[in-house]
């Protein structure tokens, strides 16, 4: 079976999205996928095992990507075609099934996965492989913590100097004494963390921040203890190879966008009026600025005891 995977641009929604992608190799294991992405998510598909061609779709005007597509596309058949993106190419290429995804209610890899109906639970998943090296040296004794402090655009990005704080709380607790935190973030964003980055401690920093492509940041995450970000692809990245995620939302919806499972743990800034900001009625009700760093600090050994008491009554229900 062959099967055309059209999915979006952003990071974040094409790891929500491979929610489909799980479904589908659950029912078809020998599928070979080929991908359409945006190209800054070409990396996320390097070690799918089902992989047949990844194509970054580069937008042109007039829609014009498409037709380039289409023409790339014209000798294959494919038995389905799954397209996110609501586009031309569903029709332009030969199928024998069309499926066409249409906005709904609810979290959006809920959204995705309606269109695969299963029984079992919808599950964002990124595959890595085991001997892909890691972008720093680990100590058997260190506990891991990898921190996402940018984001894509400044409504988003919690302050540099509560991050600070964040880190100096996180180092004064005993259970913390051996963390170190990983530090990820793109060339371009460096300038805006970097008093932060100075911050840490030298032994307690491990800077990456331009310093490693998609696959490092992907591999990095995966063996981190725990993770804490902005709203951005790297919290979905980390839900979807495992790691337990603490997710800071201001602006944005989380009962939508949020990284997705139950080892992730939201922070939601507070609630504000309208009036109390002095905006318009529609204007954002919630601002980054508005999260303390103890709350993050809290949320995270929150999500630690919470998921130790998830995995003991696991153990019980094995031994009962």
């Amino acid at each position: 079976m062959r099967i055309l995977f059209v999915t979006l641009s952003n990071i974040g929604d094409v790891v929500m999205s491979t929610a489909i992608m799980t479904r589908l190799l659950e029912q078809h294991p020998d599928a070979v996928f080929d991908i359409v992405c945006g190209k800054p998510s070409v990396g996320l598909f390097d070690d799918f095992p089902n992989k047949g061609d990844v194509i970054p779709l580069v937008k042109m005007k007039h829609h014009m990507h498409y037709g380039a597509l289409a023409w790339k596309l014209k000798k294959r058949k494919y038995d389905l075609v799954i397209d996110l993106r609501g586009s031309l190419i569903s029709a332009m290429v030969r199928t024998k099934k069309r499926m066409v995804f249409r906005k709904s209610k609810g979290h959006s890899v809920e959204q995705f996965a309606k269109m695969i109906p299963s029984d079992a639970a919808p599950l964002p998943k990124l595959w890595l492989d085991p001997k892909a090296p890691v972008p720093f040296e680990r100590e058997n004794s260190a506990f891991y913590i990898t921190l996402a402090p940018t984001a894509n655009w400044m409504g988003k990005q919690w302050p540099q100097k509560y991050w600070a704080e964040f880190v100096s709380k996180t180092l004064s607790d005993v259970a913390y004494k051996n963390a170190k935190f990983i530090i990820l973030g793109a060339p371009h964003e460096r300038e805006s963390i970097e008093d932060f980055i100075a911050s840490i401690p030298e032994h307690s920093c491990i800077d990456l921040v331009g310093k490693t492509n998609l696959k490092g940041a992907i591999t990095a995450i995966a063996n981190s203890h725990m993770f804490v970000g902005n709203d951005s692809g790297l919290g979905h990245i980390a839900s979807a190879v495992g790691t337990p995620v603490v997710s800071l939302f201001g602006p944005t919806k989380d009962d939508v966008y949020a990284p997705y499972g139950d080892h992730v743990e939201v922070i939601l800034a507070p609630e504000r009026s309208a009036v109390e900001l002095n905006l318009e009625p529609k204007s954002i009700s919630r601002i980054m600025t508005d999260i303390q760093p103890k709350m993050v600090y809290d949320a995270l050994r929150n999500l630690q005891k919470r998921l130790k008491m998830m995995q003991e009554k696991k153990k019980d229900k094995t031994y009962a």
